[in-house]
């Protein structure tokens, strides 16, 4: 999944094939067998069973009983919220996003660009019984929201 273009001065090629697997899995959205897996990073299924089997021992990814498919599990996600790099952020617009949404009658939401996608981190839902609702942490294309657009109006015309 790694393109020529961002090649690593120091590869460091199991890390990465592993990282691929977790990547994958991520964006599929039901378990895969090691087939669907080893022709999706066209790999050898001896090689991604090695990592499949590293990763599973690590608690990364499990096998589901009966089909023998894989499926990521919570580690990454415990993970990821252990040290939160918008832990801060997300303590410091609380009170405001709240009285916003409380003053407009809309709901608000706190979203930044990341890896050409908008990623919302943060939603505080108008007091209204009619109110726009997102998913917390949904990567949605730019173009296809307002705040995404209000976002990519920041930058220079062709970036």
């Amino acid at each position: 999944m790694t393109s020529p273009a961002s090649a690593p001065l120091y590869p460091v090629p199991a890390l990465e094939k592993g990282l691929d697997v977790l990547e994958l899995l991520s964006a599929r959205a039901t378990p895969q067998s090691l087939a669907d897996l080893a022709r999706g990073l066209e790999r050898s299924p001896g090689e991604i069973f090695r990592m499949l089997n590293c990763l599973e021992r690590r608690g990364f990814v499990a096998r589901e009983d009966g089909t023998g498919r894989y499926r990521l599990t919570l580690k990454l996600y415990a993970l990821a919220h252990t040290h939160s790099p918008v832990d801060q952020l997300l303590r410091a617009a609380e009170a405001p996003m709240r009285e916003l949404a409380r003053s407009l009658r809309e709901s608000v939401h706190l979203s930044v660009l990341s890896d050409g996608k908008v990623v919302v981190l943060a939603q505080e839902e108008s007091p209204e019984p009619r109110r726009l609702s997102v998913e917390v942490v949904g990567r949605f294309p730019p173009v296809h929201t307002c705040y995404g657009r209000l976002l990519l109006g920041r930058f220079p015309k062709g970036d």
